[in-house]
């Protein structure tokens, strides 16, 4: 299914904060994202967001445009540096640091090298071939943060991610590629997967009479123990694969107190699960995803030109794109799906896109997101309850918002700038519904809240 829509941003003498544009790919209840989502992004004042990169191309005949050059040399609120695209850039390898595809060592620590030694006006490229990436080290992310016109060249790599804990000792957190007040970025050309994905999944083999327990029977390569920590359980049809949450969809956050685990003797793939049962039927199809918002692949944060192309993200567990309070995102030819032939039934455990307090246009074209554990686009902001208004000044006086984390105004808000537009051309959401909600607009005045559009696609 393709979707085309436009949405022009309100403005009320402030950022762009009246218009919101959502597309959700699930029908979980976990619209309370904000201690997964926000501990990728670091908006909490933590580590540095997961980042969000722009891939466009520098070769030559292969322009990817979009935003990120409209958003070139703006000076975005909260956006870092000057930008400039204005110098060649130097060249950079991967290889300089340590990193080479295809001999089985454990590539990250070279990678996380090769990104803090990256200043601006350069290009760092990979071979292309896979990596391979280790998430038991100290550091998996790699953060680029201060830095204005880079690029990062994938030239086709693969970036497998090995050694994804599944228990409750897991220590992961942010993201693979982060992007912090930065202006002008481009990361385009590479693949990003996991050797083993961060869920399991497997058929209810079984459900009690009083519906408090089942046994579930993980598939062929999804290794399960007593230890697995649940953060999230989806049914699927069993004959056409696709989620069926409306029969079993259970969300725990911290969730031990919330179900047992016990192995099933002379059955080293089964496990016995007491939770609430009610829906489940002896079987159904269950995805167990042990991870929701722990670490995006590609996160960004106050950057201005983010430009994406060519990026394929099989599966990671939590976003494949995140951005926020950002300015000027394009993201094109980018693909969230499971592998050809993988018969994995989940592609990423959280959202596929997730942009929230963007100015500027937005860019979206060519792309597939197939598959994801949560919202498969979601562009939004979070409205505000206004308690008063100096209209002699143009000026909020206090106002408190509905979702926890987000930052409602930067420095500079209250002048007049140009209203930004959303373009999304050409978007293949797999396996899902569309459903539209018109502009709702309630009140301008003291105490009324203002709203602006969601589209939603539940696979009800």
């Amino acid at each position: 299914m393709a979707t085309q829509f436009g949405l022009t941003f309100l403005e009320l003498r402030a950022p762009a904060l009246l218009a919101s544009l959502l597309l959700v790919s699930n029908c979980g209840t976990s619209e309370s994202k904000t201690s997964g989502a926000q501990a990728g992004n670091g908006s909490s004042g933590s580590a540095p967001v997961a980042g969000a990169a722009n891939g466009g191309s520098s070769e030559a005949g292969a322009p990817t445009g979009g935003a990120a050059g409209s958003a070139a040399g703006a000076s975005p609120s909260g956006g870092g540096g000057t930008g400039g695209a204005s110098h060649p850039l130097t060249d950079v390898s991967v290889a300089d640091f340590g990193a080479h595809p295809g001999d089985g060592l454990d590539d990250l620590p070279a990678l996380v090298r090769a990104a803090a030694a990256l200043q601006s006006n350069q290009r760092l490229s990979f071979e292309a071939g896979e990596y391979d990436l280790d998430l038991d080290g100290p550091t998996q992310t790699l953060s680029f943060w201060g830095k204005d016109a880079l690029e990062i060249a994938g030239n086709g790599a693969t970036l497998l991610l090995r050694h994804f804990d599944v228990t409750h000792a897991s220590k992961l957190g942010g993201g693979l590629f982060s992007f912090g007040d930065c202006n002008g970025v481009k990361l385009h050309d590479l693949d990003i997967d996991m050797d083993r994905p961060p869920f399991s999944q497997g058929t209810v083999d079984s459900v009690a009479a009083d519906q408090h327990s089942f046994v579930f029977t993980a598939d062929e390569g999804y290794k399960v123990t007593p230890a697995i920590k649940i953060e999230a359980m989806l049914s699927y049809d069993p004959k056409t694969g696709l989620p069926d949450g409306a029969t079993f969809d259970r969300y725990y956050s911290e969730a031990p107190a919330n179900y047992a685990v016990a192995a099933v003797a002379g059955k080293p793939q089964s496990l016995q699960i007491s939770v609430d049962s009610s829906g489940l039927s002896a079987g159904d199809r269950l995805v167990i995803r042990h991870a929701i918002y722990e670490y995006n692949a590609i996160g960004a944060q106050n950057c201005a030109g983010l430009d994406i192309a060519r990026v394929t993200v099989a599966t990671v567990p939590g976003m494949g794109f995140y951005a926020e309070g950002s300015n000027g995102v394009s993201v094109q030819h980018f693909q969230i799906s499971m592998p050809p032939g993988s018969k994995r039934l989940m592609s990423t455990t959280a959202d596929g896109i997730h942009l929230s307090w963007t100015r500027g246009d937005v860019v979206i074209d060519q792309s597939t997101l197939e598959g994801m554990g949560d919202d498969g686009l979601n562009l939004h902001t979070v409205w505000l309850n206004l308690s008063a208004i100096d209209t002699a000044h143009a000026t909020i006086q206090t106002a408190t918002h509905t979702g926890g984390g987000y930052v409602a105004f930067a420095p500079g808000d209250g002048r007049p700038r140009p209203a930004g537009h959303i373009h999304a051309d050409d978007i293949d959401l797999r396996h899902v519904l569309l459903h539209i909600r018109k502009i709702t607009r309630i009140g301008r005045g003291v105490d009324d809240r203002m709203v602006g559009v969601f589209l939603m696609n539940r696979f009800h």
